[in-house]
């Protein structure tokens, strides 16, 4: 834990290139490769990264934390407001392993700008005066880690920042359910009667991890609980009460599905 203490420049520079390694990884994957990513030469309006995708261009103030800090906010400059799809990532990472994840995201859908910061408390400057008191520094605000939106993988941040599939129609929320329900059909295909129960539809609002939506099965003992994790991914849990080990957890997005987790109940 000292090396934290010790090297903390160290590990801002490195945890910088581990989340920019990470998001050009996601581009690779989606066979894309299509991200251009640059820095300010001077740090004077608040952000770190300057990452552009398809047309939508992302100022990015970068903030870390490991898992075991108790950092309740942060510091944002409201010059980040003036930039087209000004945001705040706070990446949460493993103190051992540094592998980065979950991530806090404050900011807007891309080419909206960040949600206004008038209301927060004024920042006050670490180092105090001769006479003791820390001066106001009234560019930026200081903002709770309520008000940050939880991500819990990479892949879901990418979406976040970049995707415009909802804004553009409802062809991706319609192959999201489409694969849901194949999903769904999979798990309890085993169970009487399977083919006439009725599936649950996505509709806005959308579920989000805060208040996830919930579907019983009949004859499962159990069923789905799912919600939204970006505009174009879903997670859904499912698991039986009568079957140990019968919890999965599932990632759907308008490609498909995949299991990320199970034997969790």
């Amino acid at each position: 834990m000292d090396q934290h203490f010790r090297f903390s420049s160290f590990r801002e520079k490195l945890v910088e290139h581990l989340f920019v390694g990470e998001m050009l990884k996601v581009s690779w994957q989606r066979t894309e490769c299509s991200l251009e990513v640059a820095k300010p030469e001077v740090d004077s309006r608040g952000y770190d990264l300057i990452i552009e995708r398809s047309g939508v261009v992302r100022h990015i103030q970068l903030k870390a934390s490991h898992q075991q800090a108790k950092a309740a906010s942060q510091k944002v400059h409201i010059g980040l407001a003036e930039k087209p799809s000004g945001c705040v990532v706070w990446v949460v990472f493993d103190e051992a392993t540094l592998e980065l994840g979950p991530f806090l995201f404050l900011g807007g859908k891309p080419g909206e700008a960040l949600p206004s910061l008038a209301d927060f408390k004024v920042a006050k400057h670490t180092k105090a005066d001769m006479q003791g008191i820390k001066s106001d520094r009234p560019d930026v605000k200081v903002v709770p880690k309520a008000r940050f939106e939880t991500i819990t993988t990479t892949s879901a941040l990418f979406d976040r920042l970049f995707c415009l599939a909802f804004d553009q129609g409802p062809i991706g929320l319609q192959a999201i359910e489409q694969h849901f329900h194949e999903l769904i059909r999979s798990r309890i295909a085993h169970i009487p009667a399977a083919s006439e129960i009725s599936l649950p539809r996505l509709n806005r609002p959308l579920p989000d991890s805060r208040e996830p939506a919930w579907f019983p099965v009949p004859g499962m003992f159990g069923g789905f609980s799912y919600w939204f994790e970006s505009p174009v991914q879903l997670i859904t849990e499912s698991w039986s009460r009568v079957e140990q080990g019968s919890g999965e957890r599932h990632l759907v997005n308008e490609h498909g599905f995949a299991l990320i987790a199970d034997r969790f109940v």
